[in-house]
């Protein structure tokens, strides 16, 4: 035990001099340090971080602020080159999160979305040309919708899956609202994301493409309806928004698998659009 003991103290030492050194890095050292080893990065930054749910707070956060979003160049990379790149798109800067979170254990998932989207002409006639170049898995965005990637994390606290958006900044199911439903003007980290309108199709898909669980009903009806007092169910179009979300669902997966061209259903987005607004006029007039 008089033998141990010298080493435990030692070890103790140890722990002690290395977090006091994390906590002296600048903002260029940890820049460096996730560019050398991005596993490393991780487990020194969250160090300190008692929960699962605080240490995907940590690194999204500084993800955030730290790398910029970069428009898609359907280029393959590795999660290394991504960060050397310093961003990328949604779903890249979801890889670099999710090796991260893996690293230290945390549980998640991948999320794919389709959201209605502000219009754009440009936005339609590429989507068309990868459909004719690729297949209808290019029709996943379009005039008025696009295509978006994030993450669920286990929240052992809650006992549920809550959203977690690397290129927006966005951990738990209160922020996600706050940026992605809410009818009065929004704050978000990165502007780009103004333009994405609300989602209309939210899927938690498996390597190989395959539906593990479909998170529409879960976030764009019963989480938006609880989030505003349970009063958009009283609203006139709170069943057309649902029925609307109902028949756009399948064939927002269809397109994720490649099977269906959602080009081919452009009414019933815009439609869908019209009944978000319709919602959003008929709550402020209730207010």
């Amino acid at each position: 035990m008089k033998k141990l003991f010298p080493l435990l103290l030692l070890a103790a030492l140890f722990c002690v001099v290395s977090q006091a050194a994390a906590q002296r890095r600048t903002d260029a050292d940890w820049l460096q340090l996730i560019k050398k080893d991005y596993r490393q990065f991780a487990r020194e930054f969250t160090a300190d971080s008692p929960t699962d749910f605080a240490k995907t707070q940590e690194v999204v956060h500084w993800l955030v602020q730290h790398f910029e979003w970069k428009a898609t160049d359907y280029q393959k990379r590795t999660v290394e080159q991504i960060i050397a790149r310093g961003g990328g798109n949604c779903a890249e800067l979801a890889s670099i999160t999710k090796a991260m979170l893996k690293e230290l254990q945390v549980q998640q998932r991948t999320v794919q979305e389709i959201n209605l989207h502000k219009e754009s002409e440009q936005r339609q006639e590429n989507a068309r040309q990868l459909v004719q170049e690729k297949g209808n898995r290019g029709s996943v965005f379009g005039r008025q919708h696009n295509d978006h990637v994030w993450l669920e994390v286990y929240d052992a606290a809650t006992k549920q899956w809550q959203p977690v958006d690397p290129s927006l900044g966005l951990v738990g199911l209160q922020d996600w609202l706050k940026s992605r439903v809410l009818f009065e003007e929004r704050q978000l980290l990165d502007p780009t994301g103004h333009d994405m309108i609300v989602p209309m199709a939210i899927f938690v898909l498996g390597s190989g493409g395959e539906l593990l669980e479909d998170r529409t009903q879960h976030y764009l009806v019963q989480a938006f309806n609880q989030y505003y007092g349970q009063r958009l169910q009283t609203l006139p179009d709170w069943a057309a928004w649902q029925s609307s979300l109902a028949t756009l669902g399948p064939k927002c997966y269809q397109a994720f698998t490649g099977k269906t061209n959602l080009h081919q259903y452009g009414q019933e987005i815009a439609q869908l659009g019209q009944v978000y607004q319709k919602l959003k006029v008929s709550y402020n007039s209730a207010k």
